[in-house]
């Protein structure tokens, strides 16, 4: 037999046929052909927020001819079923133990992995101590400013020449460039999510159906949004509110506030953000409440999707650009908001200009085929095939014309 293997995948409530990892790849997965064994790590946290983009990776490099270790907690079910598993004990709220990761050591050896891949900021220490101890370059994924803190803290740490980071924004780049030594590379690679392969760019306004994404934490920046929110339902009887929250404390807060303002009828949490992009297939636009300063494919797939994206101006996020992939406030008040969530339910024509041109943006810069063969070159460089580092610009990534 042979000939593509075809896999499914579901993103944005849609699903997509990802075609081309031939059958004499996919069944000898150790053969001669490979140029490289990558080891990911993920972690429950990461794989709750970000599962199908890991997925998408995975799948990403197999179709590259590099083999893919997947080293996921116990208890998570595969995220790949073909490609090969690794299972290591996550402590209680999420807590990564060294000896836990460090258990996986002779199962890496005999698989002669080439490069070890830490896709959560959490798991940072436990493999670059791994990466240390079997002498194995090491890449760090990096998305949010909140990250810097372990920069600082783990600088000294860092081989030269032996670790990377994969940062999905250059204003997270620079920041992280000043943090560590010269010779330790920083690589820009924006996250990717897959293009709808059908869309009309037909937007409607009859029932608005909104997600508010973000924390789930209902501070000021969260409370001034469900305050707009309350106008918005008077206006609109059959609004629809979804958000995503983290659930315990933080939902319980919302629920409480909700019904304080009188939204608890429009209002449902989405359960679990594993299923979160099912919601965007029927929602008529995305709300970012708070600047986080945190990149999430959420807020791409929301604009692969369709929908008209309404956020706070974060200036760690260069995907979050006024009137070009998203209409931002500046300064966040009552009025701001009030106005920003009026206009994709009264300017049809502009926000269907603005959904084009979002769409375009992301099918220029952030797709998940850019994504994974920027991951490509940058596991190659990090392997040894193309030392060395560059020294005199370290901070690689799209050129300045991409701006």
């Amino acid at each position: 037999m042979r000939g593509p293997l075809v896999f499914t995948v579901s993103f944005g409530g849609k699903h997509y046929a990802i075609v081309g990892i031939h059958f004499e790849l996919a069944t000898n997965l150790c053969c001669d052909g490979w140029t490289m064994q990558v080891a990911l790590m993920a972690n429950t946290a990461h794989l709750t927020d970000e599962q199908s983009m890991f997925r998408f990776l995975v799948v990403g490099l197999l179709d590259a001819q590099i083999q893919v270790i997947q080293m996921l907690p116990q208890g998570a079910s595969e995220v790949a079923s073909f490609a090969k598993s690794m299972l290591w004990q996550e402590g209680l709220g999420g807590h990564v133990s060294r000896l836990a990761v460090a258990s996986l050591s002779d199962q890496l050896i005999d698989q002669q992995v080439s490069v070890l891949h830490a896709v959560d900021g959490q798991l940072w220490e436990p493999v670059l101590h791994l990466g240390r101890r079997l002498h194995l370059p090491v890449v760090l994924s990096m998305t949010s400013v909140s990250q810097l803190s372990q920069v600082k803290r783990l600088r000294r740490r860092i081989s030269a020449n032996c670790t990377a980071f994969c940062v999905a924004t250059k204003s997270l780049a620079k920041a992280v460039s000043q943090l560590v030594s010269d010779s330790i590379l920083v690589e820009v690679i924006p996250l990717g999510v897959p293009m709808p392969s059908q869309f009309t760019g037909a937007f409607s306004s009859e029932i608005p159906s909104i997600v508010i994404t973000g924390t789930g934490c209902l501070d000021e920046d969260y409370q001034l949004v469900l305050e707009q929110l309350v106008r918005l339902a008077g206006q609109y009887p059959d609004l629809l509110l979804f958000f995503e929250a983290s659930g315990g404390e933080d939902q319980r807060q919302i629920w409480q506030a909700a019904r304080r303002f009188g939204l608890h009828a429009q209002c449902n949490f989405i359960p679990s953000r594993l299923r979160r992009r099912d919601w965007l297939a029927d929602a008529q636009m995305l709300v970012v409440p708070q600047a986080l300063g945190a990149a999430r494919s959420i807020v791409l797939a929301a604009m692969a999707c369709g929908l008209p994206v309404l956020a706070q101006r974060d200036p760690w996020l260069d995907y979050l650009r006024d009137g070009q992939t998203a209409w931002l406030v500046d300064a966040p008040d009552s009025q701001s908001w009030a106005q920003l969530l009026q206009r994709p339910l009264e300017d049809i024509d502009q926000t269907r200009c603005l959904v084009a041109s979002a769409r375009k943006w992301v099918a220029e810069h952030h797709t998940a085929a850019m994504q994974v063969a920027k991951m490509v070159d940058l596991y190659r460089r990090v392997a040894g095939e193309a030392y060395p580092f560059p020294t005199g610009h370290r901070v690689a990534g799209p050129s300045s014309n991409s701006r």
